[in-house]
């Protein structure tokens, strides 16, 4: 099932960043493109979570293993390209679109990270970053509880991040629930 999902994910992955330009110059495109378009973006829009709802339940194992080796490895996988591929994506934005960027522009991206990286699809990086120093700490959770209090948690969160909005968005009645802590 683990490689069903992973397939599905990252097709999942090629076709909505495939539909995602078309996407987004409506009334640049015949309307029917843009409503197939849109279909697409609509269908494949799980892939992010799901990729990583899936390295989440790869990682989350009852298997002991050294935590600082395991951080410094996986967040080096990921921090030793993120490097170069910002530098690149810096030039292209000075030589090919005329940005000027300073030094502290860079630093600022690099550190901004999921707020403000070089080009937007590099955030993906830093949340596999996040992902990773959380995972020892996620780990410790997912191996000691039970399933019950598990399942309170994921209410909490169900509340915290959808219900809770909607109704002080969508509805306009504030709860006047500080939940800040579970968010995310």
């Amino acid at each position: 099932m683990v490689d069903v999902v992973r397939i599905y994910a990252i097709f999942a992955v090629i076709l909505l960043h495939a539909a995602a330009v078309p996407n987004t110059n409506f009334n640049k495109i015949p309307l029917m493109w843009w409503w197939q378009t849109n279909i697409w973006t609509a269908i494949t829009c799980t892939c992010i979570p799901l990729l990583v709802m899936l390295s989440d339940a790869l990682l989350l194992t009852p298997k002991n293993w050294d935590v600082k080796r395991f951080v410094h490895r996986r967040v080096m996988k990921v921090f030793i390209p993120l490097l170069p591929w910002s530098l690149i994506y810096a030039g292209w934005r000075i030589f090919f679109w005329g940005h000027d960027l300073t030094l502290s522009d860079l630093l600022a991206s690099l550190l901004g990270g999921l707020k403000k990286p070089f080009f937007p699809h590099l955030w993906f990086m830093y949340l596999i970053i996040i992902l990773y120093f959380l995972v020892p700490v996620l780990r410790i959770y997912s191996v000691n509880s039970s399933l019950k209090n598990q399942r309170y948690f994921v209410g909490l969160w169900l509340f915290a991040c959808t219900i809770k909005p909607m109704f002080e968005t969508l509805l306009g009645i504030p709860l006047g629930v500080n939940i800040d802590p579970v968010f995310g």
